[in-house]
């Protein structure tokens, strides 16, 4: 009895608190990369988003190679912009998921 009783506590415990960290894990994983791209680019990361499966460049063909985000940046001049990063390529699933292969400005 006290092994189910067990059971049902690392469920009902563990399971979300491992859940919880690999999503907190992958959330600044991303935010430190697309604050890379910004920075390499001598932009101001203002928002970033992740891409539902129907927006972006690659709507609704989207594979699972990919990661899309919409941010909005500060250029050194000022000016603000939004659009589209694309990480990982479409098509090939040796590429690496993290290698940025598109910028698209609206």
């Amino acid at each position: 009895m006290a092994n189910k009783n067990l059971i049902i506590l690392v469920m009902l415990v563990g399971i979300p608190l491992a859940s919880y960290i690999v999503f907190s894990w992958g959330e600044k994983y991303w935010k430190k990369r697309i604050d890379d791209w910004a920075a390499k680019r001598g932009y101001l990361l203002l928002e970033y988003r992740a891409a539902a499966f129907f927006e972006g460049p690659s709507k609704w063909g989207r594979t699972e190679n990919q990661t899309v985000f919409r941010v909005k940046v500060r250029e050194k001049n000022g000016n603000i912009r939004e659009g589209w990063i694309v990480f990982g390529k479409k098509w090939n699933p040796l590429s690496r998921p993290d290698e940025l292969t598109e910028e698209r400005w609206d």
